[in-house]
């Protein structure tokens, strides 16, 4: 048995290391991503915080403010249209609409329509040149209306052609020939 131990002795010896290790190699390359692991349950809240300082005192605003702000909001609830006549007569006359005519096999041009009711026409030198410019024609009427649309029925072999000339208030207006406008009953909008 002694020998046995001592054999056992030198074997053991033979593998214990008997200097410092060599330097170390190099790293591996990085493994991929594991699968993400269950989520944790929800911590408890935090105490609550110290309360802030209060704001800045606002400003007052005035009576009469307050009344324009109310009553601009039921007009604009209420169809908007005070707001929309006010600002439409505080508007400069303006072009509403134009229309191409001929009268004959020669008359031919443009027409126009201002919100005052004027008309305005550019007859045409020949059927492949404009004209130069417009020349006051007539107006559809003297009363006080803002027009928005001027508009043709062509004529053809053995009719007229119909102009009408609309006011945004429903009031319609006819004529054949641009110049001697009537009044036809009126579409009421309300």
């Amino acid at each position: 048995m002694r020998i046995f131990l001592i054999v056992f002795a030198l074997l053991f010896s033979a593998c214990v290391p008997s200097s410092s290790p060599g330097p170390q190699g190099p790293p591996g390359e990085k493994g991929s991503v594991g699968e993400a692991g269950p989520r944790g349950e929800k911590g408890e809240p935090g105490e609550k915080g110290l309360p802030g300082s209060p704001g800045k005192d606002g400003n007052s605003v005035s009576l009469e403010l307050v009344q324009q702000l109310e009553n601009t909001l039921a007009d604009i609830k209420s169809g908007s249209k005070a707001l929309m006549i006010d600002a439409m007569k505080s508007m400069p006359e303006q072009v509403v609409s134009t229309i191409h005519y001929r009268f004959g096999i020669s008359e031919m041009g443009f027409a126009l329509l201002t919100s005052y009711g004027r008309v305005f026409i550019m007859k045409n030198k020949n059927p492949v040149a404009a004209g130069d410019g417009y020349e006051y024609l007539s107006r559809v009427t003297t009363d006080d209306h803002q027009f928005i649309s001027l508009s043709i029925l062509p004529g053809s072999d053995g009719s007229k052609q119909i102009f009408l000339a609309m006011a945004k208030n429903g009031h319609a207006f006819v004529s054949e020939d641009l110049k001697t406008w009537s009044q036809k009953k009126s579409l009421i909008l309300n």
